[in-house]
């Protein structure tokens, strides 16, 4: 009878301790489901923003489209896939949290601030595009979140190298995981100005000219350091320039610079809308208003690349040719607007200050054009580091924007807490 008893209990531990076993089998098998289903969401809709252009096609350059039917990032007009619109790019920008803050009046309008280094460029506020109506195009709203990064590929660092004998820089290049690229290719381009103001002066005005722009190319190729150094053999030690360098390694195309103006001595914005002809140019004292200024006169070209890598320069056609702030209250010639094929490459303006006892020398200042050259990060949608999400899917992706090499990260998540509202 015990023998009885004992095998009945070991039968039925035996099946408690397989439907615990069974359990757990299931559990991890529906958790693994889930973990594929989810990775498998994320590769298809990463590859769909990537790879489609969104609706309308032109959604990033039109300027009366406050948000497009369909997100993509695609530009429609590319051959290679993984090429994305830079204009698409610059509206996620301006919906990028970095930048909200940094938004200033001019004119009774709002202007994001992008300035970054040596840049000073400023977009109108407007058309930034709203995370929570992208989930909801997506089909994602209420389901998932997720978080998209572009990032440079290649960091080109650059310093001058003291000479007596015309202009050295020396250039690093690393990875996006800082590592050092030996044998990158450098191609240098030397923008500066001359000595004296001769000829070519649009605005009339010989006492007031600016200085005429030069422009000089190098070839280098880095060492096992990842470090290269670019000679410019001109006839005199310039007086104000700017560097603008591409690296290229194993298919990947990055930029760096150097100016010999610093940020705290920039006299213009260049106020850029995607997708458009033109720029307008405006004098630091429409923002800053402590301070009387002068009036700026200045020349202004368009650097754009060719096929060969280097670049032609190209002189802009502008309403006027010099601007005078008037410490900000509205004076009608703070800005002047510039017209051309403002759709790549820099925008170069020599602009000499007079007045208020200001220096008459002229300066160099360079503007990308789009955000690739511009070497800025894009981040848009929720963080998951701030929100400590779990089961984060996490894809990388090389692309290309305007012919520079960046790197898109894409996480995804499902979600776990009230829908996020994002940015409008």
């Amino acid at each position: 009878m015990i023998d009885y008893i004992a095998a009945a209990v070991g039968i039925v531990i035996v099946f408690i301790g397989g439907v615990f076993i069974f359990g757990g089998m299931l559990t991890n098998g529906v958790a693994n489901l889930e973990q594929k289903n989810s990775i498998m969401q994320a590769q298809s809709l990463f590859d769909y923003i990537l790879l489609t252009p969104g609706y309308p096609s032109n959604w990033g350059s039109n300027s009366s489209l406050t948000a497009p039917k369909a997100f993509g990032l695609a530009n429609a007009q590319a051959t290679q896939p993984y090429t994305l619109s830079q204009a698409d790019v610059m509206r996620l920008l301006v919906s990028s949290s970095q930048f909200q803050k940094n938004a200033i009046q001019i004119g009774g309008k709002t202007y994001l601030n992008l300035t970054e280094g040596l840049f000073s460029i400023l977009v109108p506020v407007g058309k930034t595009i709203n995370y929570t109506y992208v989930k909801k195009v997506l089909g994602i709203y209420g389901s998932y979140e997720f978080y998209l990064s572009l990032t440079p590929a290649l960091n080109v660092s650059v310093h001058p190298v003291s000479t007596s004998q015309g202009v050295k820089f020396s250039v690093k290049v690393t990875n996006f995981f800082g590592a050092p690229l030996p044998l990158a290719t450098l191609t240098g381009s030397l923008i500066y100005l001359s000595q004296t103001s001769q000829g070519g002066c649009p605005n009339k005005n010989g006492a007031n000219c600016p200085s005429l722009i030069y422009y000089s190319t190098a070839t280098a190729t880095t060492n096992l350091s990842g470090v290269g150094i670019l000679s410019f053999n001109t006839q005199v030690q310039p007086q104000s320039y700017a560097l603008i360098v591409q690296a290229s390694s194993s298919n990947l195309i990055g930029y760096g610079y150097y100016s010999s103006v610093t940020p705290s001595h920039l006299e213009a914005y260049a106020l850029l809308q995607p997708g458009s002809d033109n720029v307008t140019l405006m004098q630091h004292c429409a923002v800053v208003t402590t301070a009387p200024c002068g009036v700026d006169y200045f020349n202004v070209s368009n650097l754009i690349q060719n096929n060969s890598g280097g670049f032609s320069i190209i002189n802009l056609t502008c309403t006027r040719y010099w601007i005078n702030g008037g410490k900000g209250v509205g004076n009608v010639h703070s800005n002047s607007t510039c017209s051309g094929l403002l759709y790549n490459g820099f925008l170069l303006v020599s602009i000499k200050q007079t007045g208020n006892g200001q220096q008459s020398n002229t300066i160099l200042e360079i503007f990308p054009l789009n955000v690739a050259f511009a070497n800025l990060f894009v981040n848009f949608g929720l963080n998951p580091v701030s929100t400590h999400a779990i089961s984060v899917t996490t894809l990388t992706r090389v692309v290309v924007i305007s012919g520079v090499s960046y790197i898109a990260t894409f996480a995804y998540w499902p979600d776990q807490a009230q829908a996020y509202g994002g940015l409008s």
